[in-house]
């Protein structure tokens, strides 16, 4: 199970050719999948290259690359010297200094070499397979270490949905001898009602009269939440399989639709079971499921 949020860096350089880059990819919990990147000119061809690359280790999130050339990095260039232009400049700085009256002619090696034009280089080729190569692995560096943070994360969510489970469950074990125990106390407080109405003698209604027996079979027909227990387990089963499994897998979809079931079981069960001893602890499953969902909005 993998958190949307996480951070991964890597860099990498190739010094023989001048090269060098730092990624850096950020990611924050978001619905679907988007990638934002921010490129260096010279590099902008690998755009798509780096999208399929993140794409195959990333399924949900919106995720940011920073892409920056290391500095102190160059392309090594052959550098060449202009012989004739140099002996011509140094013609004409003695010539110059003859003209004006000036005895000392003191001009050094370096002088001559930082003359404009005396010293070419020539630029050295873009290695374009190698540059994509260097940045293609660097990325891939960088997106590993991006999920093993969100794999981090996601192992701590994963326990906090497991103790909110944990409440769920011992929550709704207190509500079954509750509800199983409805049926019969509604039929009691029935024969109470009917006694407290101080019906006329000829219109006393008996304890096994089968009108009575009819109506209470439909009332506790109407209580019986046996179906939503047995789904709220089933449920509940489901939850630990996906938390328990260890497959690094996309499941906060999967997640988010059981939020969605195991909530319309909790409201029905608390609908059809209303009493007051069970109502404040539908409550307490409703709260539990709440912070469950909040939690399963920042897995993958």
């Amino acid at each position: 199970m993998r958190s949307m949020t996480g951070f991964g860096r890597a860099q990498g350089a190739d010094p023989a050719k001048g090269i060098g880059f730092s990624v850096e990819i950020s990611s924050i919990n978001r619905k679907q999948f988007e990638l934002k990147l921010s490129l260096p000119h010279d590099v902008a061809f690998m755009e798509t290259e780096l999208r399929r690359i993140i794409g195959e280790k990333v399924s949900r999130g919106s995720v940011l690359v920073r892409v920056a050339s290391l500095e102190g990095l160059a392309p090594k260039a052959n550098c060449t010297v202009n012989s004739e232009l140099a002996k011509k400049l140094v013609l004409a700085a003695r010539q110059l200094a003859d003209e004006c009256g000036l005895t000392e002619q003191k001009i050094n090696m370096a002088d001559i070499l930082a003359l404009p034009g005396v010293v070419q280089a020539d630029p050295a080729a873009f290695d374009e397979e190698s540059t994509a190569s260097l940045l293609a692995k660097i990325t891939e560096e960088a997106v590993c270490n991006l999920v093993r943070s969100r794999e981090t994360e996601g192992g701590e969510l994963a326990k906090d949905i497991s103790l909110r489970l944990s409440i769920l469950k011992e929550t709704l074990g207190k509500i079954i001898p509750l509800a199983s125990a409805l049926p019969q106390k509604q039929y009691e407080k029935l024969l109470v009602r009917l006694k407290e109405l101080d019906l006329p003698a000829n219109a006393a209604v008996a304890a096994d009269d089968d009108r009575l027996l009819r109506e209470l079979v439909l009332y506790a027909d109407k209580l019986d939440v046996t179906e939503e227990i047995t789904r709220l387990h089933s449920h509940f089963l489901n939850w630990d399989k996906a938390l328990t499994s260890g497959k690094q897998e996309a499941v906060g979809r999967q997640l988010d639709f059981m939020v969605q079931e195991t909530f319309r079981e909790i409201n029905t069960l608390g609908n059809k079971a209303a009493c007051a001893e069970i109502s404040p602890l539908i409550v307490i499953m409703k709260t539990e499921l709440e912070k469950i969902r909040e939690q399963v909005q920042n897995i993958e």
